[in-house]
């Protein structure tokens, strides 16, 4: 297997990634000049491997502008990175290196306005982030919901092409993979070192 397959994770683990760190950049260029926005979206992936994002954004936001009428943008989500210090390894004659889980999606990009789209988002997005609470919020809750309805527009983004990379100690020495997770452990980095865990359980669990 070639290096770069080693490093590519599933679509299920992407948009697990997805899920668990939903606030992306979105990035836009007009007339040569780059903007960026950090939202949180939602991805939906249809039966036909089709991928849809979808959050929204304040009309008083001047990326709106960009965004409009079928722009490109590139999103990205950036999941849990660490540095991962030599002083951990039993052979501290070993290089260091930085473990990360990213995806990036080339889109087109699209801007509703109406308050059937906005509702249908605003109320998508709640649910998804108001799930894990013992007593999850709803839109119907928030004092004067109608009229923030007006302050703000639909963003959608059609994938066209996913790029993702989760480079998590795959090509490493077992002693090497085992050092590291325990560094990245006693130092509260929890989150990668449970994605490397995930990532290798096959050789670690042998």
């Amino acid at each position: 297997m070639k290096l770069g397959q080693i490093f590519q994770p599933t679509d299920a683990e992407v948009d697990e990634l997805v899920c668990r760190f939903p606030l992306a950049q979105v990035i836009s260029c007009r007339s040569g000049c780059l903007s960026a926005t950090p939202i949180p979206l939602l991805l939906n992936r249809g039966a036909d491997g089709t991928i849809d994002l979808l959050g929204h954004l304040s009309k008083a936001n001047p990326q709106v502008a960009d965004l409009a009428g079928g722009a490109s943008v590139l999103i990205i989500f950036q999941g849990p990175d660490s540095y991962i210090s030599p002083s951990w390894f039993r052979d501290r004659s070993r290089a260091p290196t930085w473990n990360y889980a990213t995806a990036q999606f080339l889109a087109t990009s699209e801007i509703y306005s109406d308050t059937e789209n906005c509702h249908h988002t605003l109320g998508a997005l709640a649910a998804a982030m108001e799930k894990v609470q013992p007593r999850p919020w709803t839109t119907a809750e928030m004092a004067g919901y109608e009229k923030s309805l007006l302050g703000i527009v639909t963003f959608k983004a059609k994938v066209r092409e996913m790029r993702a990379r989760f480079k998590l100690g795959q090509n490493d020495q077992l002693w090497k993979l085992e050092d590291s997770i325990g560094g990245l452990e006693s130092s509260g980095k929890h989150e990668i070192a449970m994605m490397m865990r995930a990532a290798n359980r096959q050789r670690i669990d042998t």
